[in-house]
């Protein structure tokens, strides 16, 4: 149901909990049932992101990516990002924000120490 409502979902924990486990069982079945989907390991995403500024594709790319109704981006946390890369990945977000579903998974955590 968090497709109908156009939600987002973030699982956060320690390495070999179940995040990507969980969140793969959920794009399967939305997949099964009929959603657009695509899952990503997230360090794939962020080269081909930063990939596309090299040869100013990526519109093309976010708006490809933008029609998906659920994206998967797995194992956000502990990446080393470049700005071009983290700026690419917050105009996807940006893009796909209140529009579409994306489920992150993560091993980071989302507050400053």
């Amino acid at each position: 149901s968090f497709l109908e409502r156009v939600e987002n979902i973030v699982f956060i924990g320690n390495p070999g909990t179940g995040k990507s486990g969980l969140a793969i069982g959920l794009l399967r079945k939305a997949l099964v049932a009929g959603y657009r989907g695509r899952f990503y390991n997230a360090q794939d995403l962020l080269d081909e992101l930063y990939a596309s500024l090299a040869d100013r594709s990526s519109p093309k790319l976010i708006k490809k990516l933008c029609r998906y109704q659920i994206l998967l981006i797995d194992e956000l946390g502990y990446l080393t990002l470049k700005s071009e890369q983290a700026n690419a990945f917050f105009k996807l977000m940006g893009e796909r924000y209140g529009r579409t579903s994306t489920i992150i998974t993560t091993n980071g955590d989302f507050y400053s120490r």
